[in-house]
């Protein structure tokens, strides 16, 4: 009799053991999963219309909103930046999601431009949003980068 509970209570332990691994698991499996989410993208910010406007844009999630950093290079001038639906591919009717703000390049062709959208950055890395850069006064776009992981 003392032999059987022994071999009970190392099954039981054994089986306890294994239980808190596994929930052990799952927990690493799900925190990794919200890190890759949670890392920034990168997009190249590409000439449109032969503006001569290039550069980088980085979107770093932050909770229920996304961080911009952009890096802008090419023709001195103020332009707007926003979010919109679509792709660069054709930006002609597409629907704003998020307002960045000002972008100034100064005479040297170089500036950088830092704004935070009040929408969750996994929402618009989805290949279906893109950044759209244009003219103050309007226009067509003059320089686009996709949005997509």
């Amino acid at each position: 009799m003392p032999r059987s509970i022994s071999m009970l209570v190392a099954v039981l332990a054994l089986t306890l053991a294994c239980a808190a691994g596994e929930d052990a698991n799952t927990e690493d499996t799900a925190a990794d999963a919200a890190g890759a989410t949670a890392q920034p993208l990168q997009a190249q910010l590409q000439a449109q219309a032969e503006s001569g406007v290039s550069g980088m844009v980085t979107v770093t999630p932050q909770g229920n909103e996304a961080a911009f950093a952009m890096h802008v290079m090419g023709t001195a001038g103020t332009y707007t930046g926003h979010v919109h639906q679509g792709s660069c591919a054709d930006t002609t009717e597409s629907a704003m999601v998020a307002d960045l703000g000002t972008v100034r390049v100064p005479e040297g062709g170089m500036a950088d431009h830092a704004a935070t959208a009040p929408v969750a950055a996994d929402s618009l890395l989805n290949g279906r949003h893109f950044v759209g850069l244009h003219r103050q006064d309007g226009g067509p776009h003059i320089a686009c980068a996709n949005l997509q992981r």
